[in-house]
């Protein structure tokens, strides 16, 4: 016996023991690892999908005041003599054109006006409690304010102030830039809200300047977007304009605030969270950001790591708000650490109760991080895993759960439950991936839009729209096959794939079937709601072999359909 061990058990067990031990660390070690690399995955996807809602939801909710001004002043046909036949020559024509821009706002509620080179005005506010007229006549300042109900109705004079358009921000910002133009975040002085204008100048055949429409659109829904954002236990989303003032933040912080009476906005540097101020920090040491996603890192003060994303959104007009995400890696990390820990304690004591225990210990948590592994990579190529470790309630069996929750809120609709429009085309690339010459691919993609849904929401609640979008994916749902896929493609429109789909013929009893299943109302709240749905459809790969050229070719027919279901 060596004179290293006391015993013979000693000499026996201590080499081993240090073998389990050295086991066990490198199992916690490869899990360690590996769940970092599902973290990354993760927070890359987290990352992706913020910054997917933000721009959707900052682009919906400026769409209508372009739309608005689009109505209020069409794009120009001119007369002889150089006269601009799509604008009024009267305020009272002009009040009649701005009546039905103010009614494309959400709710009917806008502020839609409109500022002449003689100095004349005249503007349409729906955002109180009653609409309200303002009126002022060319060559004077004076300006009446009226409660009005319809064009051409003065209920009640309100008030009358001076007023004179051509002297404001937004009529010379547009006048100098040409064209149609934001103008820089703003604290209303009315509501207190920050609030942004589009103003868009009309000209005459000769290019004279005839005036200046504009809307002002109040960024409260945005910020209210922004504070509901569940982006991670310390992760932060906020907004900007190029000089660093907050737009919308997650945390909940005043965006401005009072300096010597008068109104200062907030700046991202100035923020009263310290994770945003160094993310503005980093975002400022780095190149300006671009419309293009990339996600960047930086250390935190304490050493942290921060995985984060900045991009730009930008149009026409001028608009250059710059969108931020970001998020600490410990936020996905600590369910993997504390499971790595676990894993090592277990390996330690599996010596203590037996070498095959340890063995099969050590080989379960190996096959269980390899699994866990295998439905990250899955979840990253936008298809869903299966119900990992279900049963247990260990911490694989939690971490399996959470995965599964999360696998389904980042790949479906979370109204409607149906696939969501990134899932659908990591889909369709796996699909389109496998054609070949030997083994074509064929398939139908389907394009369905409700009938006469913006008519629901206005008559009866978005919350009713919303049960009828719910309802109707149900519905759809029920038909399909078990290789078929349905997703929500935006607002009120699905997009179908239909697996067995090869002929015209077959896609015309497909697409009735589909209309079939929407024909009957609708019953909600004590509500009988008929809305039906007109459908469109495209053959892989005659009508294109891309996702854009099948949803061009459905659209066009759906359009089609939907033309003849409006003249019926």
């Amino acid at each position: 016996m060596s004179d290293r061990f006391s015993t013979l058990r000693s000499a026996l067990l201590l080499p081993f023991v240090a073998i389990v031990i050295a086991v066990a660390l490198s199992i916690a070690a490869l899990s360690y690892w590996t769940g970092q690399r599902a973290a990354a995955s993760l927070t890359a996807q987290l990352l992706q999908d913020i910054s997917d809602r933000v721009t959707q939801a900052t682009t919906q909710h400026l769409a209508a005041s372009k739309s608005a001004l689009l109505t209020a002043a069409p794009e120009p046909i001119y007369a002889q003599g150089g006269v601009h036949l799509m604008i009024p020559k009267s305020l009272e024509l002009i009040e009649e054109r701005l009546w039905a821009a103010t009614g494309l706002f959400p709710g009917a509620r806008g502020y839609v006006y409109y500022g002449s080179e003689l100095g004349a005005f005249v503007g349409i506010n729906r955002l109180g409690v009653s609409p309200e007229l303002r009126i002022g006549q060319s060559n004077s300042t004076e300006r009446l304010a009226y409660t009005s109900f319809a064009p051409g109705n003065r209920a009640a004079l309100l008030r009358t102030d001076s007023y004179d358009p051509r002297a404001r921000p937004w009529y010379q910002a547009a006048s100098k830039r040409g064209r149609l133009t934001w103008s820089p975040v703003y604290v209303d002085a009315t509501s207190a809200a920050l609030t942004v204008t589009l103003a868009k100048p009309v000209f005459d055949a000769k290019g004279d300047r005839l005036g200046v429409f504009a809307t002002d659109i109040a960024l409260t829904e945005l910020s209210a977007f922004f504070s509901r954002l569940k982006i991670s236990d310390n992760g932060v989303a906020f907004m900007i304009e190029p000089d660093g003032q907050l737009i919308a933040s997650s945390v909940a912080e005043p965006l401005y605030r009072m300096v010597d009476g008068k109104q200062q906005r907030q700046t991202a540097g100035e923020s009263n969270n310290a994770l945003i101020r160094a993310a503005y920090q980093a975002m400022s040491k780095h190149q300006s950001p671009s419309t293009a996603f990339h996600v960047q890192h930086f250390e935190f003060d304490n050493g942290e790591a921060i995985n984060w994303v900045a991009q730009t959104q930008s149009d026409e007009a001028g608009l250059n708000w710059t969108m931020v995400v970001a998020v600490p890696q410990s936020d996905h990390m600590a369910d993997i650490t504390k499971t790595a820990q676990q894993s090592a304690m277990i390996g330690v004591f599996s010596v203590l109760l037996a070498l095959a225990l340890a063995m099969w210990a050590s080989h379960r948590v190996g096959a269980d991080i390899s699994r866990l592994a295998r439905a990250t990579q899955l979840l990253a190529r936008g298809s869903s895993p299966t119900p990992l470790f279900a049963g247990r309630n260990d911490e694989l069996g939690r971490i399996g759960r959470a995965l599964q929750e999360f696998s389904t809120g980042l790949l479906t609709d979370p109204l409607t439950g149906a696939l969501n429009r990134a899932t659908f085309e990591k889909r369709f690339n796996t699909l389109v991936s496998q054609n070949s010459a030997t083994h074509p691919v064929r398939f139908g993609i389907v394009f369905v839009d409700m009938n006469e849904f913006k008519q629901v929401n206005d008559v009866h609640g978005h919350a009713v729209g919303d049960a009828v979008l719910a309802v109707s994916a149900r519905r759809l749902a029920s038909v399909l096959r078990e290789h078929d896929l349905l997703a929500r493609f935006g607002g009120d429109e699905f997009l179908i794939l239909l697996s067995s789909v090869q002929t015209d013929s077959q896609m015309s009893v497909a697409i009735r079937r589909l209309q079939s299943q929407l024909q009957p109302a609708v019953q909600i709240a004590g509500l009988s709601i008929n809305i039906g749905a007109s459908c469109g459809g495209a053959l892989f790969s005659r009508d294109g072999a891309t996702l854009e050229a099948l949803i061009k070719a459905a659209d066009e027919r759906m359009f089609a359909a939907k033309k003849i279901h409006t003249t019926q």
